[in-house]
């Protein structure tokens, strides 16, 4: 299946593009939309409108007149996107990130959105990445020209190279929450900091549906809906797949030596039934509320319990 839900470094299979709310698989209803009560209030910007969400949950963007987004990632970051030569609101809480366009020379140790701001034509935008290695065309080629210029993984930027190329916007995946050190030093530095969660979406087109957000931030908001419009047409596509009955395992093995293989809801499994497979376990990880975490660890034992049934077993070697 054709999705930019993927991470951007190899050896991650290729993504391609993504997709609007306007052309949704027939099945698919489009969750409540936050309304003009949800909508922050803010000193001197009148909401306009919320943008609607097909497949994420894990965000909401607010509009407001003159162009101005608000951007509200659950349990998360929250951003005021503000236009070119229009004046930053006063009365803002300290926490809000007020991003004022152009946003560039943008730092990337979130591998996943790559694909995003490639989808969006939108490379030249980004000056620091967090990686050496990329399977999108377009990124090895820029990494080779240097483009791009490695500035050290998530966990350990190079903070004068930061620094001395002007970053203005670092966008790090939910991989920072294990090191709080890093992003608060990045603040710290004046460099403004997010972290996305487009992990935490449980439907592939859901991760796909965050290019919505790097839209709203980079002012190319047509562009992504035209690009997540494609990008659900091609899913829809995959409608008139009858499923195969094959039953798949999707496994990796951690430093520990026990298996972390994904639970019964979430992206992995969705894109197995996409593909017209069934996942091995069906009820697997049911009983855990206490968060969005899609994986569970068990031992090899307790896996092969299971695993030993199934018509097809990956390896998740990307781990």
């Amino acid at each position: 299946m054709a999705s930019l839900a993927a991470c951007g470094e190899r050896p991650a299979p290729s993504p391609a593009p993504a997709a609007t709310a306007a052309a949704q698989p027939a099945q698919a209803e489009a969750a409540p939309l936050p309304g003009e009560e949800d909508a922050p209030k803010i000193e001197g910007l009148t909401y306009e409108r919320t943008v609607p969400l097909v497949y994420a949950d894990q965000f909401a963007i607010y509009c407001y007149e003159g162009g101005y987004r608000y951007i509200d990632m659950a349990n998360s970051d929250k951003m005021l996107v503000v236009p070119e030569g229009k004046p930053v609101p006063g009365g803002l809480d300290k926490d809000v990130v007020v991003l004022q366009q152009p946003v560039d020379h943008i730092y990337l140790p979130a591998t996943s959105a790559m694909a995003l701001f490639d989808a969006l034509d939108a490379l030249g935008r980004i000056s620091f990445v967090g990686s050496r290695t990329w399977y999108t065309e377009n990124a090895v080629r820029a990494m080779e020209n240097g483009d791009f210029v490695y500035a050290g993984k998530y966990n350990a930027p190079d903070y004068e190279m930061l620094l001395a190329g002007a970053c203005e916007l670092a966008v790090e995946s939910t991989m920072i929450l294990h090191n709080p050190e890093v992003k608060e030093k990045l603040v710290e530095l004046g460099i403004k900091t997010v972290v996305e969660r487009s992990s935490y979406e449980d439907h592939p087109l859901g991760r796909t549906e965050w290019i919505k957000v790097y839209g709203a931030i980079l002012g190319l908001e047509e562009q992504a809906d035209a690009v997540f419009t494609g990008q659900t047409e091609k899913v829809k596509a995959l409608e008139s797949l009858a499923s195969t009955g094959k039953t798949v395992a999707f496994f990796y093995v951690n430093t520990s030596g026990n298996v972390v293989t994904y639970k019964s809801e979430g992206y992995l499994p969705s894109m197995i039934k996409l593909a017209g497979g069934e996942y091995i376990f069906t009820d697997l990880g049911k009983e855990d509320d206490t968060g969005k975490l899609s994986t569970v660890n068990m031992s090899m034992e307790e896996f092969y319990n299971t695993a030993v049934n199934a018509d097809i077993i990956i390896y998740n070697c990307s781990i």
